[in-house]
């Protein structure tokens, strides 16, 4: 019988808060509402920029709105698994 090594890929993620798209959907936001949320999305962005992260599937499904702070989700899985060849499945 041969031996067989098999790894796995488990991601933990914080996942904290409600989607953007839940309050687009429901709610209309002040022009300072939507400056405030647009500013921190962007700063989210360049610090991930600045760790050589990509996003790849920025929606306002992976932004999540808790309270008054925006976290980015979803993220880095195509970094963290050498640009997807290390998974046997497609990452998009």
């Amino acid at each position: 019988m041969r031996n067989c090594k098999h790894e796995r890929t488990i991601v933990v993620s914080q996942y904290c808060g409600n989607p953007l798209s839940n309050y687009i959907e429901k709610n209309t936001f002040s022009f300072e509402d939507t400056k405030r949320i647009a500013y921190q999305i962007l700063s989210g962005l360049n610090e991930l920029h600045k760790r050589k992260v990509i996003h790849r599937n920025l929606s306002s499904d992976n932004v999540l709105l808790q309270e008054n702070n925006i976290k980015l989700f979803n993220y880095g899985l195509y970094y963290m698994t050498d640009n997807g060849r290390l998974v046997s499945f497609p990452i998009l």
